[in-house]
């Protein structure tokens, strides 16, 4: 792993990390997902597999948009990418 940047809650279009409890790279390596169980949302991050940036590309909360049931998400002992 090298370091390459820092992305922080609130900073700029990023909202939602609040309490993040575990990520996962997607199997392609394109994109990168955060739970955050304060937000009770999923992260989403593009990931350019050249140089390992990451680029804000959305969120889902609970109770917005007709998302439910996505109530303090934590750590699944095993991730459906897999």
């Amino acid at each position: 792993l090298t370091f390459v940047t820092r992305i922080k809650n609130g900073e700029g279009v990023v909202e939602g990390l609040n309490g993040a409890r575990s990520l996962v790279v997607s199997p392609d390596g394109a994109h990168l997902y955060v739970v955050s169980m304060f937000d009770d949302t999923l992260v989403s991050f593009e990931r350019n597999q050249s140089t390992g940036g990451l680029a804000y590309f959305g969120r889902i909360t609970d109770g917005e948009v007709g998302v439910d049931g996505f109530d303090r998400p934590e750590q699944s002992r095993s991730c459906p990418m897999e």
